[in-house]
């Protein structure tokens, strides 16, 4: 019979007395922030109930009460009714009933929805801020099963073999089998932690408890078990054994299995999970002939909680950094998955971003399929990923789950105080328990951190996979209930899981979605709202016509603002923030390349009726056309296509394009270029100092430059001499070719020109 099974069998058997001292320990365990504790309706150590209301009292930390009620009465259909009455009635609670914060009803039986609606209904008519706290046959008997193993043995007679310390040998093959879905295979490659597994070594021999500490997926468990062995290795006399957690006592399994007439080494993986840390704290105290050492890895968000657990012990603790690129790329080159292609390097460093597991699942999908398309979508592989999370407790399965770990995936941190997290829930028609029920699971498979009164995604990829999952892929919650309601005041978060969703699951697969949503917010906006503005600007790319539309229309509007002389305009000291919006916009279409020439015209025609913005105007251009390598390898189209429209116009005697055309030309005949490159994954700017090549696009590039500023030289003698000049001051022997090529040009274009002027 499945374990699960016998507990609900048992529960159904058990008399009215042990059941409600069972709920006692478990409602104890479970409101560990308590004040106050007080078992009411039971006597001590007698297997019998006294009368009395409430059956258990719990003072919760905000001094208000907590009522206990158990029974095991199911013939009487009235008996749960008549109990929150009973709570409420201050003859025979003899307290101030106002007090009463929640009402746990505890139960080995089953009621039906409507007759929980009925219940909570009895309690708004006495109270309307108390809570209803069903614990019903089946929610018993998982939380039992799951968390309190013990009181499965002591109250219902259940003996299961726990199979908790094993070998350190079975521990790695027990947990291979889970690395094929989840975990970090630990048979891989052993590389970049010399100098820890060093660290680590010297730390054993100097102390008898270790913490190795460090974020999700930095590689602790693979860390810690090279380190044992080569310990073990060099000390002889000791044999190594691992906790292999499954929630049950570890008080009776330790001493069996650890003799402690020798030397033993205890390996304790993901301790901050361990509910049952004290037991190993207290076995780890006992005296014994031969020596005990131990090394627990901790997440690095758990290291304080966990260390105090251990108290008064004080173990040292190594912290071990999270896998940089480069360390990525050595573990996706070794054995056994040798991926030496660079471009597949490339993509999954962006999938992994940091976490080994997602490097090596993508790594083997990679080498499964033979091909770059493979990692172009990679949903099922964040599915298989995340699935023994889910598996591992079943709630975590349902719709309901996912919805509520899609919505923490959105805000990334949301208020856990009822009073600021109802609105929220209320908007997605989600239950406030059921949301905590779920986050408190989630928190155990560590998908959530609990900090505070806060709940908070525990790790990017995390939160990137589940907002698409419930948003996006299976529509469970609503996008248009997202923008409606908070992207006027959080359109940052939008951005932040968007974006990233969309490099990780594909363009078309994420922009099918959200742009019929974003379509139809804007159609209630009118033009002039910021928030028409902000969606433009931020999800200009699949809006790529409306915007040229807008930006247009802003144009044909607007006034003709007059300038005295654009030779004057100060070019220095130009503040991003006060570029106009049509210019931010556009900025966005000519710095990747997107409709250019549509983007150039519209550019040029905003400086026409408002050359006040030139400076600024400049400020773009420099920044983002300037000669990078792509645009050298794309034979310089954007610079081009840029330099032969303000070519016609200062043809046709445009001075703004003329003005254009010398302050770009300053930049253009550099040597080198410096430019920065983001990174978003992980938030890097890298500086970028490019040697322009002296190669046939360059070339021919510059003869051109060179040939129109020979024609605009007897319109303006001083800005050409200006050129010319910050031409001088350029570390030309950078580049000696370019620089020949130059000078060849010069003084075939100018010879007249350079003598009259020295």
């Amino acid at each position: 019979m499945a374990r699960l099974q016998s507990i609900v069998n048992a529960l159904e058997e058990i008399n009215s007395a042990e059941f409600q001292e069972l709920c006692d320990h478990l409602i104890y365990g479970i409101y560990r922030n308590r004040l106050g504790f007080s078992r009411v309706g039971s006597q001590s150590q007698k297997q019998k109930t006294v009368r009395g209301t409430p059956d258990s009292l719990i003072i919760l930390e905000n001094g208000n009460y907590g009522f206990v009620e158990a029974t095991t009465d199911i013939s009487n259909k009235g008996k749960l009714r008549r109990d929150i009455e009973a709570c409420f009635d201050p003859i025979k609670v003899k307290i101030d009933t106002s007090k009463i914060e929640v009402v746990i009803l505890c139960y080995n039986f089953e009621i039906n929805i409507p007759q929980m609606d009925q219940l909570i209904a009895t309690g708004k008519n006495l109270s309307q801020t108390v809570d209803i706290d069903f614990w019903s046959l089946d929610r018993l008997a998982l939380e039992l099963d799951r968390n309190f193993p013990n009181l499965v043995n002591r109250f219902l007679g259940l003996a299961f073999d726990t199979g908790q310390i094993l070998p350190l040998d079975q521990f790695i093959r027990e947990y291979q089998g889970a690395a094929q879905s989840i975990a970090t295979p630990l048979d891989n490659e052993f590389v970049h932690r010399e100098r820890e597994q060093q660290e680590l070594i010297k730390a054993m021999k100097d102390s008898d408890l270790v913490i190795l500490t460090g974020a999700p997926g930095a590689g602790k468990t693979k860390l810690a078990v090279e380190t044992i062995k080569t310990f073990c290795e060099l000390n002889p006399s000791y044999t190594a054994f691992a906790i292999s957690d499954k929630d049950a006592p570890l008080h009776e399994d330790l001493p069996q299995q650890l003799d402690s007439k020798i030397d033993n080494f205890l390996f304790v993986d993901d301790a901050n999970r361990i509910e049952t840390l004290g037991q190993i704290k207290g076995f780890f105290n006992r005296a014994r002939d031969g020596k005990l050492k131990m090394l627990a890895t901790v997440r690095d968000y758990a290291l304080e909680e966990t260390t105090l657990r251990f108290q008064p012990l004080l173990p040292l603790i190594i912290q071990v950094d999270r896998f940089s690129d480069t360390d990525i790329v050595d573990i996706i080159k070794g054995k056994p998955f040798e991926i030496l292609n660079p471009d597949y390097q490339r993509i999954i460093i962006n999938i992994a971003d940091g976490n080994p597991r997602l490097a090596i699942m993508a790594s083997l999908l990679a080498k499964e399929k033979q091909t770059l398309n493979s990692l172009n979508d990679v949903s099922d592989l964040f599915d298989r990923y995340f699935s023994t999370f889910l598996s591992d407790l079943e709630m975590l399965s349902t719709k309901m789950s996912l919805k509520c770990l899609g919505l923490v995936a959105f805000f990334h941190s949301m208020p856990k105080t009822r009073a600021l997290l109802q609105p929220i829930l209320d908007l997605f028609e989600l239950d406030y328990y059921t949301f905590s029920e779920v986050v408190d699971a989630l928190e155990k498979a560590e998908l959530v951190q609990l900090k505070f009164d806060y709940i908070k995604i525990a790790e990017q990829n995390v939160g990137t996979f589940f907002f698409f999952k419930t948003f996006i892929q299976e529509e469970l919650l609503s996008l248009e209930i997202l923008f409606d309601n908070f992207y006027e005041n959080n359109h940052g978060r939008f951005m932040d899981t968007i974006v990233p969703a969309t490099n990780t699951f594909g363009y078309t697969r994420v922009t099918k979605k959200i742009t019929p949503v974003i379509k139809n917010k804007l159609s209630t906006l009118p033009i002039d709202d910021p928030i028409y503005f902000s969606l433009l600007n931020d999800f200009w790319y699949p809006l790529k016509e409306d915007v040229l539309e807008y930006v247009l229309q802003f144009i044909e509007a607007m006034p003709v603002s007059p300038c005295k002389n654009i030779w004057e305009l100060n070019f220095d000291n130009i503040r991003t923030d006060e570029i106009a919006p049509p210019l931010s916009l556009i900025r966005k279409f000519l710095a990747n390349g997107v409709d250019f020439k549509t983007a150039l015209e519209l550019t040029l025609g905003y400086i026409e009726k408002n050359p006040n913005q030139i400076p600024h105007l400049l400020h773009i251009l420099k920044d983002d056309l300037d000669i990078r390598r792509d645009d050298v390898r794309s034979g310089l189209e954007a610079q081009f296509l840029l330099l032969n429209k303000l070519i016609s116009l200062v043809d046709e005697g445009n001075e703004i394009a003329e003005l254009l055309l010398l302050e770009m030309s300053k930049l253009y005949l550099s040597f080198t270029s410096r430019y920065h490159e983001y990174n978003g994954r992980n938030d890097s700017v890298t500086i970028i100092t490019l040697t322009i090549p002296n190669e046939d696009s360059v070339q021919r590039f510059r003869e051109k430059l060179w040939r129109t500023l020979d024609s605009v030289w007897n319109s303006n003698n001083d800005a050409y001499f200006e050129v010319l000049n910050n031409y001088l001051q350029y570390e030309m022997h950078t580049n000696s070719e370019l620089l020949l090529f130059d000078a060849e040009h010069i003084v075939k274009l100018y010879p007249v020109k350079a003598t009259q002027n020295k």
